[in-house]
């Protein structure tokens, strides 16, 4: 208590009041413009979701199955006369020889993965589906859902697929033959247009990985620095009479705030976007690993936004979230200004 008798209050107290006074201020409108930009990167991640959600990268005719019928469900294997016949199982599911023969628990019983049925590894009893061996080669194998006829053309306009009796109805569109170059070129025009969403996503992932880590980064910066911050005040504040101890208090608030800049909230926003971006990357990546196995009607019914415009989140760094103000502090004329 000696020692703090240098440090009277000093004259003019109401100037070194406004001082404190705007200090605070200038802390509170870093603070604001710190947690706005946080507050709209939360919101870029939540409109990121709801744009990968609202887009579904998948057959626009559900009805078709994604799997090849022609390909073996477990191995995806295609089925051949050779070394993976389709075998037909008594509960009417098939599945090539070699999976089947694994699919046995003892020696002549086994089950079906799909509907769990038993049935007996007796060769003679279970036959070849032969259909399946012939599907990969029927071009017109796909039916049209609302007329039940095979599906003979492509509309342009409105891309969806056309059997003999929708051709009426897009007599004015332009349509094209199902087995024609064109229909080829179209398809292949969607495989392009695929693998640069693929891209698109793999450097939106890229983005907001590189944005979570620079979240860490930045918390653990800020977090290091109100430390520094508050320590010094601490120490300053030992030394300086007891009745500006509540003005101490006041500027450590203002200092803490800080650390509560990157929130969990930022860090888990970040996190569920990753994961969604993540989860339609794989099905973009998924579909254009089947699509060589696709044949041309299921290549011309994929259902991609591929003009979608994502936004990526903005840069956040510690030293614009700290601002100049904090490099050169004068900690103990900054505690003894505007003493009440």
């Amino acid at each position: 208590m000696v020692k703090s008798k240098k440090y009277t209050p000093i004259p003019n107290a109401d100037e070194k009041k406004i001082n404190t006074t705007a200090f605070e201020k200038l802390l509170q409108d870093s603070l604001a413009n710190s947690s706005a930009h946080m507050s709209e990167n939360m919101k870029i991640g939540r409109s990121t979701i709801i744009d990968l959600n609202q887009n579904q990268w998948g057959l626009k005719t559900t009805y078709l199955p994604v799997t090849p019928c022609y390909l073996c469900p477990i191995c995806k294997t295609m089925y051949n006369t050779i070394s993976s016949e389709p075998i037909c199982l008594p509960c009417g599911h098939s599945f090539c020889r070699p999976c089947v023969f694994n699919l046995k628990h003892s020696l002549l019983l086994g089950h079906c993965p799909f509907d769990s049925k038993e049935f007996y590894y007796i060769e003679e009893l279970l036959p070849i589906n032969y259909a399946l061996l012939n599907s990969s080669i029927d071009t017109f194998s796909r039916v049209c859902p609302n007329h039940k006829l095979s599906i003979l053309g492509f509309c342009k306009e409105d891309c969806s697929l056309l059997c003999g009796k929708c051709i009426f109805a897009h007599s004015s569109h332009d349509f094209i033959e199902l087995d024609s170059l064109s229909a080829n070129e179209l398809a292949e025009n969607q495989l392009l247009k695929l693998k640069s969403l693929e891209e698109k996503l793999k450097k939106l992932l890229m983005t907001w990985e590189e944005y979570k880590v620079m979240l860490l980064k930045t918390e653990e910066k800020v977090k290091n620095a109100v430390n520094n911050y508050v320590t010094n005040l601490r120490k300053i504040e030992a030394e300086i009479v007891l009745e500006i101890h509540s003005r101490t208090d006041r500027l450590i608030k203002c200092c803490l705030d800080y650390q509560e800049i990157i929130t969990p909230k930022d860090g888990e926003n970040a996190d569920h976007v990753i994961e969604c971006i993540k989860y339609h990357l794989r099905s973009a990546e998924s579909l254009e690993s089947m699509y060589s196995f696709m044949n041309t009607c299921d290549k011309l019914s994929l259902c991609v936004n591929y003009d979608v415009k994502f936004e990526f989140p903005k840069e956040i760094s510690a030293k614009e979230i700290m601002g100049k103000f904090w490099e050169d502090l004068k900690y103990r004329e900054l505690i003894l200004c505007g003493t009440t």
